[in-house]
């Protein structure tokens, strides 16, 4: 009675209740085995006679531990029992052996499961960020920690429920674990689920220990194939080890993406968390997203949590206004880029004509061994992904011009109302200057959609650096190009040039995030701000700067210090030389910036004249991966209290509202096929799971990127090592027939 009950509550125990581990089924064995008599005797004194009619099904307990099967021997067909764990046949006829072998079997393959289940073993595991290192580990069988690692794989690699059912899945199971029980695809569900949410209990309980001050928030809209509407919400922060943490905490269906649905939604999820301390929120530039924004200001103000009256909440997606630029400016793109997309287009027409091009380059010596690709409208990298691609390939091209059909193809094609033609050598040397542009605007693109390190600092770096691209491609001889730079310059402007007046739509806190960057300071970001703007404008700026940053200073010093020591009536500001205010400002007017009749206080004025007075921090602007700056802060956190929780909360802003994979499309994103067909709240759970998985950022390739050539050589060298391993072994017979045969 005892041992019932406490399998009972075993069972109770475990993650779902409809499969059971090994060692539970082990127990139900036994006690199968031994009250099997008992049962049946009991039957008999119920009834008061045996059964009348003998029942085909196996009525014996220790059948449940096998899979009955019937074999040949000797002319008979004999019934034997095949051990679900050793796979072993064990005599089970009725007439000769009875079911007394299957039982003493069980005895004895319970024993040595149990024995194997507790070894333990060596074993190399490889590092879990992808960087090929191995370390040894100790291992032994484990059957919820295989159910748990089998869940992760699902929600990490998007797999569906079924797989577990899937006849490929258990073969594979078979050879690496036999005494792995597979749970059935409702039971891994559950556990799905289970681990969501045991997740999600973990990291409410990191957010309210304040284990990453404020957060900032980032919101991406997605539609199913169904055509339904679901808002991605993604918190970022720094913990107290100066460690960014992007966070996906919802993935809800909204009823519309209007501004109103999207901002309460936002306000749900921060509730459901508890999450009030918001800084900033990044959005893309769709119009109904500042009335989200307005709609989640509102609240804050109700909380009393926004920061300087929510001054800086709006910041818009800096990946999206690339987008927008370069996308606008390919518009405007001449017949060169043109000529080559067509051009490339006819080589992957037909394979015939890939055949051709193939032996083209071949014939031109091109040693050069990239697949041409196509591009796609509402990706603009694919563009310059095409260009690459070609042009290595030109003489190849070239030889094209002596076929008759590809000339008279290319001149069917229309341009501004005139034949096309094929690519000249004029067009390739057109390709090569835009790679070289599009290059950077790819590379700042994924630089502004990083997610694992501060991305907020580097804006205003790379800001200036794309004005000074386009200034360059203004200046181009080529007039489509410098068409097509005017047309970048004037939808760049309209949401981060500021020449007359202040744009709204420039937050302000990302030239605060710059004088944060111990490399930038004031002194930098003056002189780029003359450079940008001539030196009156210039100046200008410089000042509204200045007064953010102490504004924010002064908000961040009262939060920190709500009861500050009483100040002296007369004031004696910090004696700083003012000579003429033409080549010198920035940090010095920081701290002047005083009237009379009051006085920084003293710790605060140190603070400040310590971090703006000193130099630089030396390194190339062009290698940010150089310089930690989280490591940085975190080192001279003690010197600077105040502006290092400034930089703790700034430094964790996100300027791109998408991940880099996701960050070149001007299209709408789209749930797969498979979890748009899922229930709305498992999506949810999926897909927070997964980004909550995910260790690092391990870069995955897929198949379809993988070029045919590549494919075509790696198929060419397996078949020649298995021709070579058949004529060393033609005349060693094979003594296992082929499965199935």
């Amino acid at each position: 009675m005892e041992s019932s009950e406490a399998t009972q509550q075993q069972a109770s125990n475990r993650i779902v209740d409809d499969d059971m581990d090994d060692d539970d089924m082990d127990d139900e064995f036994m006690d199968d085995i031994q009250s099997e008599g008992v049962t049946q005797t009991e039957q008999g004194a119920q009834t008061g006679k045996g059964p009348k009619k003998r029942n085909t099904r196996e009525r014996a307990m220790c059948w449940k531990s096998y899979n009955p099967v019937f074999v040949v021997e000797e002319g008979i067909r004999l019934k034997k029992g095949e051990c679900k764990r050793c796979k072993k046949l064990i005599a089970a006829d009725s007439k000769r052996s009875g079911t007394k072998g299957l039982k003493n079997h069980i005895i004895s393959c319970n024993k040595k499961h149990k024995e194997s289940s507790t070894q333990t073993i060596l074993a190399y595991a490889p590092a879990a960020d992808g960087s090929g290192s191995s370390s040894l580990v100790t291992w032994k069988f484990d059957q919820m920690a295989i159910r748990l690692a089998l869940c992760e794989m699902i929600i990490i690699d998007e797999l569906p429920f079924i797989i577990v059912e899937r006849e490929g899945f258990k073969r594979f199971i078979e050879k690496i674990c036999p005494q792995f029980v597979i749970p059935s695809r409702h039971t891994i569900r559950t556990d799905c689920v289970k681990l969501f949410l045991d997740h999600k209990d973990n990291l409410k309980h990191f957010f309210s220990r304040n284990g990453t001050g404020r957060i900032s928030i980032t919101t991406d809209c997605w539609t199913s194939i169904n055509n339904v509407n679901f808002i991605c919400v993604t918190a970022h922060g720094i913990g107290k080890d100066w460690v960014l943490h992007k966070k996906v905490i919802s993935f809800c269906k909204i009823i519309s993406h209007k501004g109103d649905d999207i901002g309460e939604s936002v306000i749900a999820v921060l509730r459901d968390w508890g999450l009030e301390n918001v800084l900033c929120c990044t959005v893309d530039n769709a119009s109904a997203n500042d009335g989200a924004v307005r709609y989640i200001k509102s609240y804050l103000d109700t909380w009393k949590t926004n920061v300087l009256g929510g001054k800086h909440l709006h910041m818009r997606c800096a990946a999206h206004i690339l987008n927008l630029v370069v996308s606008d400016g390919l518009e405007e793109i001449g017949a060169s880029t043109r000529r080559v997309r067509e051009a490339v287009k006819w080589v992957k027409s037909s394979p015939s004509r890939t055949q051709q091009f193939k032996n083209y380059v071949q014939a031109a010596e091109v040693n050069c061994t990239k697949s041409l690709c196509l591009d796609v409208p509402t990706r603009w990298n694919s563009t310059y992904l095409m260009l690459e691609s070609a042009e290595p390939y030109e003489e190849a091209f070239n030889l094209f011009g002596t076929m008759k059909t590809f000339v008279d193809d290319m001149n069917s094609k229309k341009y501004k109302e005139l034949p096309l033609g094929p690519p000249t050598r004029g067009d390739w040397a057109n390709v090569r200057k835009m790679i070289e542009y599009l290059k950077k605007f790819y590379e700042l693109t994924l630089l502004f959609s990083g997610t694992t390190y501060a991305t907020s600092h580097l804006f205003f770096i790379e800001m200036c650096d794309i004005f000074d691209l386009i200034s360059e491609l203004e200046e181009s001889v080529d007039r489509d190009i410098s068409e097509m730079a005017k047309q970048m310059r004037k939808k760049v402007g309209k949401y981060w040039l500021e020449t007359t007046e202040l744009n709204p739509k420039m937050n302000k806190i990302l030239y605060v995030a710059a004088l944060l960057d111990p490399r930038q300071k004031m002194k930098h970001v003056d002189k780029c701000l003359n450079g940008l703007y001539g030196v009156d404008r210039g100046k200008t700026l410089s000042r509204e700067v200045e007064d953010s940053f102490n504004e924010l200073f002064e908000f961040y010093r009262n939060e920190l210090t709500p009861n500050p020591p009483s100040k002296k009536t007369k004031t004696s500001s910090v004696p700083i030389p003012r000579p003429g205010r033409k080549d010198r400002r920035g940090c010095y007017t920081l701290l002047t910036q005083q009237t009379d009749g009051e006085e920084l206080d003293d710790i605060c004025t140190s603070e400040l004249t310590i971090y703006f007075t000193e130099k630089q921090h030396k390194v190339s602007y062009d290698a940010n991966d150089q310089f930690d700056i989280l490591q940085w802060w975190m080192t001279n956190t003690p010197r600077f209290p105040i502006l290092s929780k400034m930089a703790r909360d700034i430094l964790a802003i996100p300027i791109s509202s998408v991940a880099s994979e996701s960050a070149f499309s001007t299209g709408g994103r789209v749930l797969s096929t498979y979890r748009s067909s899922l229930a709305p709240n498992m999506v949810e759970a999926l897909i927070c799971a997964e980004d909550w998985l995910r260790s690092c950022s391990v870069e995955i390739k897929d198949e379809e990127g993988v070029p045919e050539e590549e494919l075509e050589r790696e198929f060419q060298t397996v078949l020649s090592i298995r021709g070579t391993q058949t004529t060393h072994s033609q005349n060693t017979p094979s003594d296992v027939p082929p499965k199935g045969g």
